[in-house]
């Protein structure tokens, strides 16, 4: 998110002074919120965090150049716009909000595929590849968007084939620590995983063209489960057994077994 905020400040305080650089930048974060209005802010969910804070960024960029249009010029390097707006009274300090109701006012579409290996002695799982392709609209960072949708799969695939809660008879969990419950940890991901962002000729999100790229791709993830669900099928079709069974997720060595 950071990263993606510094972009789009850059970018928009360029429209002011064209020699302005991200070197410039400050980030100072406040020691209260006691006297912060918290009217319109919304949460981080969603995966639209970098998308509400590029908004408000851009909102107080557009704001701070309305302002100082006079004291610019073409040529004129940020210091000196700067210097010549302090002389002349303007305020520099501008506040941005983010417009909540078209934030996200998007479609967003994506495909994936997984292909796995089942032991059936051992009932142990090895993720041989996932292809994925992502609709992110115009990328603010695709650096930035295919970690974290390398992650959220990364997730998924953890809810779809490792972590289970186990309960006693009395609801206690049981198994509340790393020794019990998995995680996915470097044997567990795939062995070939290729994120692909698809092209956008014509981006129509409304935060410069960005769609989230974080929550969506975990969807994609059930994909293991059903790819190891698929290959129990064939192992029970050459036992003479019905490929049509229940399975709930995760598929977990002992479910597999």
């Amino acid at each position: 998110m950071d990263t993606k905020a510094l972009q789009a400040l850059t970018m928009g305080l360029r429209k002011i002074g064209a020699d302005f650089s991200t070197d410039q930048i400050q980030l100072r974060i406040p020691k209260s919120t006691q006297d912060f209005s918290w009217k319109g802010v919304m949460g981080t969910f969603s995966s639209v965090t970098s998308e509400t804070v590029v908004s408000a960024i851009l909102d107080a960029c557009d704001k701070l150049h309305k302002e100082l249009q006079k004291f610019t010029a073409p040529g004129r390097s940020w210091t000196e716009v700067i210097q010549l707006a302090v002389k002349g009274g303007a305020q520099l300090s501008q506040a941005g909000v983010t417009d909540e109701a078209h934030v996200n006012n998007y479609s967003l579409f994506s495909a994936g595929c997984a292909q796995v290996e089942i032991d059936v002695l051992t009932g142990e799982t090895q993720v041989n590849s996932f292809d994925l392709v992502y609709d992110s609209g115009k990328s603010l960072n695709p650096a930035v968007d295919i970690g974290q949708i390398e992650g959220s799969l990364i997730q998924a695939l953890g809810f779809s084939l490792l972590e289970e809660e186990a309960r006693g008879k009395d609801g206690r969990l049981i198994n509340c620590g790393t020794w019990d419950y998995k995680v996915p940890s470097g044997r567990d991901i795939p062995v070939r995983l290729d994120v692909e962002l698809l092209p956008c000729e014509h981006p129509d999100a409304p935060v410069l063209g960005s769609k989230a790229s974080g929550e969506p791709a975990q969807l994609l993830g059930g994909a293991f489960f059903f790819a190891v669900k698929d290959a129990i099928g064939y192992a029970r079709e050459e036992q003479g057994l019905s490929r049509n069974f229940c399975m709930d997720p995760p598929a977990s060595p002992d479910r597999i077994q």
